[in-house]
């Protein structure tokens, strides 16, 4: 068998081309696990687990959120849903509404602090 010494390169820039991508899918993969636990583990401190309750304890939770939401001013809604809903990062949030990091670290610190208090005041073990 005759080899072809001008298909051996492709061939290497082919396998070391997948081979990066499938590293960058596993980096990738690693950063968004990564900000999922982060995510969690801030809302933790605010919701009930939603494994102790009912279907109908989940909708009522689910109501007493988009009531505390319609109350809030506009900008704290889109910081509070950037950051839960859509899951952008703190940095993505600030560079989105042109603020600074820390002023969207502090918004969502106190917007969780106010929704423990909404959903305690609702009747919610937090």
């Amino acid at each position: 068998m005759e080899r072809h010494p001008a298909r051996a390169p492709r061939k290497s820039r082919g396998i070391c081309r997948r081979a990066a991508f499938e590293r960058l899918e596993r980096r990738s993969a690693q950063k968004r696990s990564a900000e999922l636990v982060e995510l969690t583990a801030e809302m933790e401190l605010c919701i009930p687990d939603p494994r102790n309750g009912t279907e109908a304890d989940e909708s009522e939770l689910a109501e007493s959120i988009n009531r505390f939401l319609a109350k809030l001013p506009a900008e704290q809604r889109v910081i509070f849903l950037r950051r839960y809903w859509f899951a952008d990062s703190i940095a993505e949030v600030s560079q989105r509404l042109g603020i600074g990091v820390s002023k969207a670290k502090t918004t969502l610190f106190r917007l969780r602090k106010r929704l423990k208090k909404h959903l305690e005041s609702e009747g919610f073990n937090v």
